[in-house]
C-alpha cells in the first residue's frame, strides 16, 4: 500500500472533470459518491460553482442537491468525521438557503435541513431520499473505518 507521501496531487482540472462526470453519470450509485467526496474532500467545494455553467439542467440540479446533503451531513455528522480526518474546512452552503430556502447549516447541527432536503426532494421524485443520504454517510464512515484500521494495524 502506497503512502500518502507516494500518492500524485490531483490536478484542479481533473477534480472538476470527475466532478462534472459524477453529476451527468446516468448510474444512481455514482451520482451519490458525489456526497462522499465532497466530505471526504471539502476542499473541493469551491469548483461546484464553477463547474454548473457547464452541466445541463439536469446534472447542475444534481450537482447542487448533492452537494448540499453533503453540507448539511457534515454539520450532522462532524464530530465522527473529526475522528477520521482530523480537521476540515466546513463546506459552505452555496445552495441551501438560496436555492431551495432550507433551514441554516448548522441549526440542529445540520439535521433540520437534511430533512427539509429530503422532504424537497421526495416531493418531485417521490424517492426516500433521506436513505440515500444516510447510505451515503454509513458508506463513507465505514470506508474510512477500514483505512484507519489497516493503518493503525501496519507495521510499516
Amino acid at each position: 500500500m502506497r503512502s500518502a507521501d507516494e500518492i500524485p496531487e490531483i490536478a484542479p482540472s481533473d477534480i472538476r472533470l470527475l466532478i462534472a462526470e459524477l453529476a451527468q453519470c446516468a448510474e444512481p450509485r455514482l451520482r451519490a459518491a458525489l456526497i462522499a467526496l465532497f466530505l471526504r474532500h471539502p476542499e473541493y467545494a469551491d469548483f461546484v460553482p464553477t463547474i454548473l455553467p457547464f452541466l445541463d439542467s439536469a446534472a447542475a440540479e444534481r450537482l447542487q442537491h448533492y452537494y448540499t446533503a453533503a453540507v448539511y451531513l457534515q454539520r450532522f455528522w462532524y464530530s465522527t468525521l473529526r475522528i477520521y480526518l482530523g480537521d476540515f474546512p466546513l463546506l459552505k452552503n452555496f445552495f441551501g438557503q438560496a436555492v431551495y430556502q432550507l433551514p441554516p447549516a448548522d441549526e440542529k447541527f445540520g439535521e433540520s435541513g437534511l430533512r427539509a432536503l429530503a422532504i424537497y426532494f421526495q416531493r418531485i421524485t417521490g424517492f426516500d431520499w433521506l436513505s440515500t443520504y444516510d447510505s451515503a454517510i454509513d458508506l463513507l464512515l465505514k470506508q474510512l473505518s477500514l483505512e484507519n484500521h489497516v493503518h493503525v494495524n501496519d507495521p510499516g
